[in-house]
């Protein structure tokens, strides 16, 4: 083989490469996102086992628990427990919260790509509105969010949705799968969803965080 030969067959596996490479991220991604999905259903189913324990009302959603807060506010019947520390409160240990004796599993609360949060502990949060809220007061339960794979500014366990979406300071589901966000609803079923969707259109009252 000539020289000429030797450097026209590397210029065509390059572009190979460079064709094949984006598909196989793109299936990896795919592989992580199902693994996350499969997260959030045992968390999903977690949350019925926690609901016909507790006569069907939810636990709270994990908000900042300074040391003067109201004691209904307190640790008891989190989702999560955030630790005394704000403004940071981190990490956040899941295995003192109200899910996890139906959990058993501190990896179910961890995306496979959210690599941002492993030190958190945690890469899902609760909506807020949902905090101690009865599952008969729910309008629709197949449309109502319960969980969201928050994006790298976690750091409560929970969200609070804020309109426009992605306004500065309001919290964000993460877009690493593939563009797009799982969410699991109040009802158990998991959804991906690209940014900008109806179906999580933050700004809808009442909409999908909005019992």
């Amino acid at each position: 083989m000539t020289l000429i030969e030797t450097l026209i067959v590397i210029t065509i596996l390059g572009i190979l490469a460079e064709l094949l490479l984006p598909v196989f991220r793109n299936a990896r991604e795919k592989a992580r996102s199902a693994a996350c999905q499969s997260n959030l259903k045992q968390l999903g189913t977690a949350f019925q086992m926690y609901l016909s324990d507790w006569d069907d009302q939810y636990p709270g959603a994990a908000p900042l628990n300074p040391e003067d807060m109201n004691p209904g506010w307190t640790r008891w019947g989190q989702w999560v427990y955030v630790p005394d520390k704000p403004p940071n409160n981190l990490p956040i240990d899941v295995t003192l919260g109200a899910l996890y004796p139906y959990v058993k599993n501190e990896q179910v609360y961890l995306c496979p790509s959210a690599y941002y949060n492993r030190s958190k502990r945690l890469s899902y949060s609760m909506n807020l509105n949902l905090t101690f809220a009865w599952e008969g007061k729910i309008g629709d339960s197949s449309s109502t969010i319960l969980l969201i794979d928050e994006s790298k500014d976690l750091n409560d366990g929970w969200f609070s949705p804020g309109c426009p979406y992605g306004a500065p300071g309001t919290d964000m589901a993460t877009v690493i799968h593939n563009s797009g966000s799982n969410y699991l609803f109040c009802d158990g079923h998991v959804k991906w969803v690209k940014p900008g969707s109806p179906l999580v259109d933050t700004c809808l009252q009442p909409g999908p965080f909005y019992p």
